[in-house]
């Protein structure tokens, strides 16, 4: 054991429980030394109400004599004072505070013992200071207080990256220092983190913007900026706060200030009347002139947009490698994503289609068919493509796809033969040759689908990267539900045998499709890092079922078959 390096240790920890792991600590010295660091590294703190009675924790001299192998401390609804006091932890590198308690078994005690959490918690940040890299704080319902001693103690965190707070209130005399802490991290994370209107003084003065019609001076933060932030700040009214704490124009102005800023995800919550004005966040964000010249990542799923705020948003970025929306891509937006860009940061002409990778749009209904497979052929760098669907006529009368490095593709492709192209003013719907017909000039409709479907097939025969492959949607409760791509041998399943890197394949929302087992052991034969396959099949035929059912077993392939 002496010869084995540690990084040859961990990979074996990797594959032992952690009961053995503790078995091998008796079997020699050399053996402690080896294993100790792999069970002391994460040490997680369950309350007994969970089911864990007579679990011990690590405790007394064994906690004091190991604590520098500790890279992460898990609190889980349990804060013993001995864990929440521990200094000269050289490794911890992680704090997560935790709490599953729902509302109707939290006792007085344990209420107690959350109000006075943030300054026990101050004392363990600051007496491990020196190492810390992550805190995650989530108290679930019961919100915890952010006190001036707990930030007081992460800006003296040399090293801390990551901040993630959940469920919590900022009083409004902490806001300064909240902004210092999160001027020094590079991701930030508030979700459902309740806020004050932020004051003036915080702000410089600078060129004024619109919002609503109101002119406002107040554009840019003093501090620094993370690279990647999540915000989800609950907006509302509280009886301990101001009726307009946390608006959507001092959310966008916090952003506006993070200069260096690439990821952003945003969820803007819920205000008294129930409808969130998330337009006014995206006004305020988008405002001239536009500060977020490396901002590259939109993550907008969480709310509903309308299309013109999208396309200002897009209009005013440089670059976009990702785009994640449920609503508001239409139109407008749809141009923007398409057109010749403004002179970027680094001072090229470029369109957002050249260099988008990632595009999650399946509700935006907004968007059509002709538009996605626009954005197919235009985007040469998409590797994902979540969105509704597709439809045939629209895919073989266009030009072949672009995308050559697509990876995960879901989108549900509709055989139909009634020509439904809009958008005409904006794509090429140039026609090209889409049917083979008879030897007599004639073409029914059997072939004519035949031969739809296997030039779609082609297609995605041809996007040999392909890690994820979905091309069904649910249509139960449908009395007439569209046609789907057959995806059955003898329709163009066989020109997907090139997929060699297929890990995962679901036809599984589409009752519709029942595959045979030849089909499945095709698949299972030429698609050889097959890990998770769904799919419906004909439980009329026992045999077909239980014979699908060993033959993914034995290739060890995880499986949903209806």
């Amino acid at each position: 054991m002496d010869k084995n390096p540690a990084e040859v240790v961990e990979v074996i920890c990797h594959f032992l429980l952690r009961g053995d792991i503790v078995r091998c600590l008796t079997v020699s010295k050399a053996y402690h030394q080896a294993f100790a660091p792999a069970v002391w590294r994460t040490i997680i703190l369950f309350h007994a109400q969970e089911g864990v009675h007579g679990r011990r924790f690590p405790s007394g001299l064994g906690l004091q004599r190991y604590r520098h192998y500790i890279r992460v401390l898990h609190f889980s609804g349990y804060f013993p004072s001995e864990h929440m006091s521990l200094q000269g932890c050289a490794c911890l590198t992680k704090i997560i505070i935790q709490n599953w308690f729902s509302n109707h078994i939290v006792s007085a005690k344990y209420k107690l013992m959350l109000t006075n959490l943030p300054y026990r918690l101050a004392n363990l940040v600051e007496a491990n200071s020196g190492s810390l890299t992550h805190l995650v704080i989530n108290t679930g319902q019961h919100q915890m207080t952010i006190s001036d001693d707990l930030l007081l103690a992460l800006l003296q965190c040399s090293f801390l990256t990551e901040l993630e707070i959940t469920s919590a209130v900022v009083p409004k005399e902490n806001l300064e220092l909240l902004l210092g802490v999160c001027a020094i991290v590079r991701t930030l994370k508030l979700e459902s983190v309740k806020l004050c209107r932020l004051p003036q003084e915080l702000f410089k003065q600078e060129a004024g913007i619109m919002v609503d019609n109101e002119e406002r001076s107040s554009q840019t933060l003093l501090l620094p900026e993370p690279r990647h932030i999540k915000l989800s700040l609950q907006v509302g009214i509280d009886d301990t706060y101001d009726a307009a704490m946390g608006s959507y124009e001092d959310q966008a102005l916090i952003l506006r200030s993070c200069t260096n800023l690439n990821t952003l995800a945003w969820s803007g919550g819920v205000i008294s009347n129930g409808r969130a004005p998330t337009t006014k966040f995206l006004t305020a964000l988008s405002a001239d002139p536009w500060p977020l010249h490396r901002l590259e990542c939109i993550d907008l799923l969480s709310d509903e947009f309308e299309d013109d705020a999208v396309a200002r948003l897009l209009a005013q970025m440089d670059q976009l490698r990702s785009l994640k929306v449920s609503s508001g891509l239409g139109v407008l937006s749809f141009k923007e994503l398409i057109k010749e860009a403004d002179k970027g940061v680094r001072g090229q002409y470029q369109r957002h289609c050249n260099t988008i990778e990632e595009l999650w749009v399946e509700t935006c209904y907004s968007l059509t068919s002709d538009k996605i497979q626009a954005l197919l052929e235009r985007c040469p760098n998409l590797h994902t493509l979540i969105a509704s669907k597709i439809k045939a006529l629209d895919i073989v009368r266009g030009k072949e796809w672009a995308c050559r490095k697509m990876k995960r593709l879901r989108v549900c492709v509709e055989v139909d033969d009634s020509e439904d192209n809009s958008g005409g003013d904006i794509l090429d719907t140039s026609a090209t040759p889409v049917y083979a017909s008879k030897a007599d000039g004639s073409a029914d409709g059997r072939e004519l689908f035949w031969n739809v479907e296997r030039m779609i097939f082609s297609r995605l025969g041809a996007l040999i990267h392909l890690q994820e492959l979905h091309l069904t949607k649910s249509f139960h409760g449908t009395d007439d539900p569209p046609r789907t791509l057959n995806l059955k041998l003898g329709h163009g399943l066989e020109l997907l045998v090139n997929l060699k890197c297929l890990r995962k394949f679901d036809c599984s929302t589409d009752y519709t499709q029942k595959l045979s087992l030849v089909d499945v052991r095709w698949m299972v034969e030429h698609w050889t890092a097959l890990e998770w396959l769904g799919c419906f099949v004909d439980c009329s035929k026992r045999a077909t079922f239980l014979g699908i059912q060993t033959l993914l077993i034995l290739k060890k392939i995880q499986y949903k078959l209806y």
